[in-house]
């Protein structure tokens, strides 16, 4: 699945196992515990999360018991292996709701523009024996079927194959036709990731990794308190604290009301300070001189200096 996606026009935005921690998103409930698979977004299809299933059916049976649960069986043997499995469309329907609560922070103009579209996809199975081989199947033909899975919206090991090149055309079957402009497109994603989220670094690193960092649970929790006892974060080296300092300016900025605050961030190295810099110009881009251009990094060496030079003249110095 992540191979057929990343084919997708490079104005799509592919996440991979989008985490939204309730730290920061506390009213998401539907994604507390987990996260959808895939999340893409562009202007042509909005939001869409893909929730992707690696089902064997040579070797397990799945059979439904209800509209909500099912079993895995051996297929040689007939025995139960799991029992009350979580039906697929559980979770497809929680990242749907889930993705739209996010939504609801969206300005209303943009909001009310962006759809939220939520698939289930067999990446390696095809429609044919999924509905051979998945027992209780039929019910995907009876009027209530809407109420356990639709096999016309999930998506099919032909599906994929059919459109390999152009992945963007095969979601555009599900949603209906967008047109969202880029700046849009860019609160969606700032939405989705905040950069007070996001784990700075090597960027050619991360590429690589082919994914997002973030902070953790408890990184998160001490990075968005704006309580004046959360004021010290012991951890082991090379544990995160560095990138969680930063977040918290970040967002005490994002809170402030009316002029944004000036904050100092202080180091003891000048190495730490050239390397704080770096990872703070790769969380925020070009709003270095915007909008965070208040918050300044520097070592005690650069900060001594900053003070001589204002309070002595040249000669002195």
């Amino acid at each position: 699945m992540f191979a057929f996606l990343k084919e997708l026009p490079v104005d799509f935005t592919l996440y991979s196992e989008l985490k939204i921690n309730t730290g920061y998103k506390k009213q998401v409930k539907q994604l507390e515990q987990k996260q959808p698979d895939f999340v893409v977004v562009g202007s042509q299809v909005g939001i869409v999360s893909i929730e992707v299933k690696d089902w064997y059916l040579d070797r397990y049976i799945y059979k439904w018991k209800n509209q909500y649960v099912l079993d895995k069986l051996d297929a040689r043997t007939g025995n139960v292996i799991t029992s009350g499995i979580d039906a697929p469309h559980k979770q497809v329907d929680a990242y749907k709701y889930g993705l739209m609560s996010l939504r609801d922070d969206l300005p209303s103009h943009i909001r009310q523009n962006v759809r939220v579209t939520s698939l289930l996809a067999f990446p390696r199975v095809s429609r044919a024996t999924f509905l051979n081989c998945v027992q209780g199947s039929n019910i995907l033909s009876a009027p209530q079927a809407k109420f356990y899975l639709d096999a016309d919206v999930i998506l099919f090991k032909e599906d994929l194959d059919k459109y390999n090149q152009h992945p963007e055309k095969l979601l555009s079957r599900f949603v209906r036709s967008q047109n969202i402009d880029g700046k849009s497109i860019y609160l969606i994603n700032d939405l989705l990731m905040p950069i007070e989220c996001k784990v700075g670094g090597d960027n050619k690193l991360q590429k690589a990794r082919q994914k997002v960092l973030t902070l953790s649970k408890q990184q998160m929790e001490w990075a968005f308190s704006l309580d004046p006892n959360e004021n010290y974060l012991l951890d082991v080296a090379g544990s995160g604290k560095t990138n969680t300092l930063i977040s918290k300016a970040i967002y005490t900025v994002n809170k402030s009301k009316g002029t944004n605050p000036s904050i100092l961030i202080t180091t003891y190295s000048p190495d730490l300070e050239s390397s704080l810099t770096k990872i703070f110009k790769e969380k925020v881009g070009d709003e270095a001189n915007g909008k965070y251009a208040g918050i300044r990094i520097y070592s005690i060496h650069s900060l001594v200096g900053l003070i001589v030079r204002h309070s002595y003249s040249d000669k002195d110095i």
